[in-house]
């Protein structure tokens, strides 16, 4: 069996490993995408130093750089096993966390007592997020906020002599509801919620923000929107926040 890193086909029975998924859920309890974490240990074997040396630097180079794909492949070093993790399938690539070599162990657990000699030992660790989404929207928070009561509408209004005095204006006054919210989806820009009242919406005062999502080598993710409603009524505005 072979592992392949990219264009690195890694000699037969080279490597033996562990894979862990990690599940991440988004902040509205969906799944958003997997963690796949490899942890990969490989014993470079070489007929002298010289050519030891070499081989080691190019196993060097070859975990320096993230961004391929990592099989599992029979001894032809073609025909592809369960275990993989392609490039193109993942959301910020597959990247390289961690990579060196061990140190000699006379018991033989991690790297063997002759390391250098003909054969040396390296881990390398790679991780990877995988898509995995069970819905569009990661984050989703809305807020209503009224303004006024509908009764009267009084100033305070300052006399030529003597203390100042309280008069209406108004018998009755509008109510007032600001609906704000703000959401992200996960791969593209979910819609705004809609209005809660559109009869008493405001709509030359209506506001709806995206703003940049995160770019990845991969794939954008994290696309935020907000809005901000504004009704006017001379009715009571009855209601909450929507959800998803």
């Amino acid at each position: 069996m072979r592992i392949k890193w990219g264009d690195d086909l890694r000699d037969n029975n080279e490597n033996w490993f562990h894979v862990e998924k990690r599940l991440k859920l988004s902040s509205v309890g969906l799944r958003q995408h997997q963690v796949v974490r490899w942890t990969i240990w490989g014993v470079v074997k070489a007929a002298t130093k010289s050519a030891l040396t070499t081989a080691l630097a190019q196993t060097t180079n070859s975990f320096s750089t993230g961004g391929k794909d990592l099989l599992f492949l029979d001894d032809d070093g073609v025909t592809a096993t369960d275990h993989f993790t392609l490039n193109a399938g993942t959301l910020d690539g597959a990247q390289v966390v961690s990579f060196g070599y061990l140190p000699g162990n006379p018991q033989g657990a991690w790297g063997s007592g002759t390391e250098y000699t003909l054969r040396r030992t390296y881990k390398a660790v790679i991780e990877a997020k995988v898509l995995d989404s069970e819905g569009a929207i990661l984050q989703w928070f809305e807020s209503v906020r009224t303004i006024g009561d509908g009764g009267p509408k009084f100033v305070m209004q300052g006399a030529l002599t003597g203390p100042v005095q309280r008069q209406q204006t108004q018998q009755f006054t509008p109510y007032v509801a600001l609906q704000m919210g703000r959401a992200v989806g996960h791969l593209d820009y979910p819609f705004a919620a809609t209005s809660l009242w559109p009869a008493s919406l405001h709509r030359d005062k209506s506001v709806v923000t995206t703003g940049t999502p995160k770019f990845g080598p991969v794939t954008n993710t994290e696309f935020p929107i907000s809005w901000r409603y504004v009704h006017e009524s001379a009715t009571a505005l009855i209601g909450g926040p929507t959800g998803l």
